[in-house]
């Protein structure tokens, strides 16, 4: 069976196709935020909305209240997939060590987009590119386990 260790955290920004020009409004946008370490930044079926960006520190995704599923570290997100489809949270992040992170709501997000429309293509084209990277990776590991 696969082991799940902090050595898979991807070092590059999951973001690719975001300019450090669109990450300047995108952050003017958003707030900062600190959290200690073993403090939840998002709770499992709490309303989304939000999305964080990680600038700091290391944090956990916990389903279930146990089951660890990945490790992010700083130039990570976390709460997109809340952020886009509107639902509840569907797992937890939890610190593992003093985190500080730009949060950044939906709809101010999208005010953005608005004013400058470029900016939202190339997120949500970025964000398609990671949650495409993220499925193929757990079907790679959910075949390595024989899950199902």
């Amino acid at each position: 069976m696969p082991v799940l260790t902090r050595e898979t955290i991807p070092a590059q920004s999951p973001l690719e196709s975001v300019t450090a020009n669109d990450w300047v409004l995108i952050k003017a946008g958003s707030r900062h935020m600190q959290f200690a370490a073993g403090a939840e930044i998002i709770r499992q079926d709490s309303p989304g909305g939000t999305m964080f960006f990680l600038s700091k520190g290391t944090a956990k995704i916990v389903v279930n209240g146990e089951t660890v599923v990945a490790w992010l570290a700083a130039g990570q997100i976390c709460g997109e997939v809340a952020f886009l489809d509107n639902r509840k949270s569907s797992a937890s992040v939890i610190a593992e060590e003093p985190v500080e992170a730009d949060a950044i709501e939906w709809a101010e997000l999208h005010r953005i987009f608005r004013m400058f429309p470029h900016v939202g293509a190339r997120f949500y084209h970025s964000l398609a590119v990671l949650l495409s990277k993220r499925l193929r990776e757990t079907s790679v590991r959910l075949a390595e386990c024989k899950c199902l």
